[in-house]
């Protein structure tokens, strides 16, 4: 007699791996041996690898012992050949409810066997395989006195539908977007955590042509389980009933104007469809015959076919390239603006471009060629694009750059873009070349004591922002292909003086003030100070005023101080720095005071103005000032 294999419906279930073999085992020969279910698909957690006949695996004894042989065959319901070399488990649980296992790998046409196992009426048999990450399994016990069974273990796993590959232009290569077509046919949803995805398979895995890079996964609901180790894109899951789009893009460099790509599909497709801008080129290869052509965001696509591929089978086809120009006929690149920041590790850069097009019309390209290509530095990391950006059509190139696809709107707008560039040694070298000329570029660095050196860029007034300061750098007119640059470096930090060097430096500071301030008290002054004193006073005030006007206009444009307080401190400083101008030149003209003019007192011989009636030091009336070599007595 052959029993073949059927599907249990159970709505809300996830196949989520990593459950105990153990208590998936125990729990289902349970419900199976009650009667609670159906012969069905084995439930999740039950997995398979290869043991011997007679082993025990994962602490479970071998099945119950007897006469009794059952044998069978995988079969797929539509692939032939798929049930080759699989682990076929089989679980037995007893009258007295002790559970077994057993395990064998099936053979080249998907046939297997265990003998030597007891064929009492009241054991529960179930066998269980597993195929492309979906679990199958079929019940079964043996009558009354049979000693051979024959089964038929029927899967249909995870299908792969046809894969489509749309190639468009790059700056110096091609980008290629694929979408592959995966359908669930059970009811289950399958997924693969993140902390068992070094253990287990994938759901799906397709290798990338060699040379692929810059990949990315876009468009789809499944990007949170894609990941590419090692050349290959990896599917984790979640996949749900039904049929859905596994999406992502790569690029591939071109060698004198030429694209090769050798794809290879583990699991086959059912049709694989190249697309390419309907003016350009056909791909050139072995099996692809043309087929209807396809509209892509507007732009027509011609297409050609491979038909079926085998599971392990490949397709190969080159492309030419042809060279493209930049359509600058309504186009303009106004001005850029960039953000740097430099640390210890890396200068973070952020970008925003004002793009102006003529017209009425969206700027569209006449082919698949970008609109404009823009490099970025070398070494450039992290590379992220605004919404705007991807708005208009905005992809990585092979070279390393950005291309811009369009459409763009009509009139003026405008996109950003960041990344970064590493600099170990605390300075870097940031150069930027736009091919299209650039009427205005500004370039803001964040002032955290940096040094920068520049032969096109002129320094302008610095910008303060509500946490920090920026150098404000700018350049008109940049030519076409023309590479403006700035050398960007940290400067050491001030190491702070040792505290006994410090509180040296403020006793030496106050004794110093001290002797000053007491200079006049401690002596006296010579007959012939009397005329220098006044003007030699006003030319030091006047010059630590000029000082001071200095030092405030630094501070006002490194965003030290409120434009008002600058205002009312300018002011004042010029004020007194006008007085004392013109106390400098009331002096310069006045002739200045001899010996023979000086006034003495008679009674305390102190020596006053020639202008002054009584004496500043002791009152006394003072008389007609004495001549060379007189003095009161």
């Amino acid at each position: 007699m052959t029993h073949r294999s059927c599907r249990l419906a159970v709505p809300g279930v996830s196949i989520v791996p990593g459950v105990s073999i153990i208590l998936g085992v125990s729990i289902v020969l349970l419900l199976l041996a009650a009667g609670a279910v159906q012969p069905a698909r084995a439930q999740p957690g039950i997995t398979a690898s290869p043991h011997g006949p007679s082993e025990s695996a994962d602490g479970i004894a071998d099945v119950p012992a007897g006469p009794a042989t059952l044998r069978g065959r995988v079969v797929h319901t539509s692939r032939e050949g798929a049930g080759a070399d699989l682990t076929v488990a089989l679980f037995a649980l007893a009258a007295d409810g002790r559970p077994g296992v057993r395990r064998v790998q099936s053979g080249s046409t998907g046939e297997f066997e265990f003998d030597r196992i007891s064929n009492d009426p009241e054991t529960v048999y179930l066998l269980g395989v597993r195929y492309g990450e979906i679990p199958f399994s079929l019940r079964t016990t043996f009558e009354a006195g049979e000693i051979e069974r024959t089964i038929v273990l029927e899967i249909d796993g995870l299908e792969f539908g046809a894969v489509e590959m749309r190639i468009d232009r790059g700056c110096s290569g091609a980008r290629i977007s694929e979408a592959h077509s995966l359908r669930n046919p059970s009811e289950f949803v399958f997924f693969v955590p993140a902390q068992e995805r070094d253990e287990r398979p994938p759901i799906a895995r397709v290798p990338l042509p060699a040379g692929a890079s810059l990949f990315s996964s876009t468009g789809t609901t499944l990007d949170e389980g894609i990941d590419l180790r090692d050349g290959e894109v990896l599917f984790w899951g979640p996949l749900h009933p039904g049929t859905q789009q596994l999406r992502f893009t790569y690029s591939l460099p071109a060698r004198d104007h030429r694209v090769e790509v050798i794809h290879a599909f583990p699991s086959g497709a059912q049709d694989v469809r190249v697309l390419t801008f309907g003016d350009g080129a056909a791909p050139q290869g072995d099996g692809l015959r043309p087929s209807d052509p396809v509209a892509v965001a507007g732009l027509s696509y011609a297409a050609v076919t491979s038909g079926p591929v085998a599971p392990g089978g490949e397709i190969a086809f080159s492309l030419e390239l042809a060279s493209f120009a930049n359509n600058a006929s309504r186009f303009e690149l106004r001005s850029a603006t960039m953000w740097l920041e430099l640390d210890d590790a890396a200068l973070d850069v952020r970008e925003q471009f004002e793009l102006v097009v003529t017209g009425d019309e969206p700027l569209r390209s006449n082919s698949d060629a970008p609109l404009l290509c823009l490099p970025l530095p070398q070494g450039a990391e992290g590379v992220r694009f605004s919404g705007d950006a991807f708005s208009m059509g905005i992809q990585p190139d092979p070279t390393g750059g950005i291309a811009l696809r369009g459409p763009i709107p009509a009139g003026s707008s405008s996109f950003a873009l960041s990344y970064l560039l590493r600099s170990g040694s605390g300075r870097v070298r940031f150069a930027r070349e736009f091919p299209t000329g650039l009427s205005l570029l500004s370039i803001y660095i964040a002032d955290t004591g940096v040094l920068t050196e520049t032969d096109r860029l002129h320094r302008r007034r610095p910008l303060r922002t509500a946490d920090r300061s920026y150098i404000h750098l700018e350049a008109y007119q940049v030519d076409p292909g023309e590479t403006v640059a700035v050398d960007i470096e940290s400067l050491p930090v001030a190491q702070p003086l040792p505290r006994l060097a410090s509180a040296g430096f403020v006793v030496i500071t106050a004794l110093v003030a001290g002797l000053f301030l007491t200079a006049p008290l401690r002596s006296p002054r010579e007959p012939d100070e009397t005329a220098i004193a006044p003007t030699t006073t006003t030319a030091a005030e006047l010059a630590l005023v000029y000082a001071a006007i200095r030092d405030l206009e630094d501070d006002y444009e490194t965003g030290k101080i409120s434009a008002e307080d600058h205002s009312t401190m300018r002011s004042e400083l010029r004020r007194r720095a006008g007085e004392l101008l013109r106390l400098e030149r009331a002096a310069a003209a006045t002739p200045a005071a001899t010996t023979s003019q000086v006034k003495v007192c008679s009674d305390c011989g102190a020596h006053t103005p020639p202008d002054a009636r009584f004496c500043s030091q002791c009152g006394a009336k003072i008389g007609d000032p004495v001549g060379d070599g007189e003095r009161a007595g």
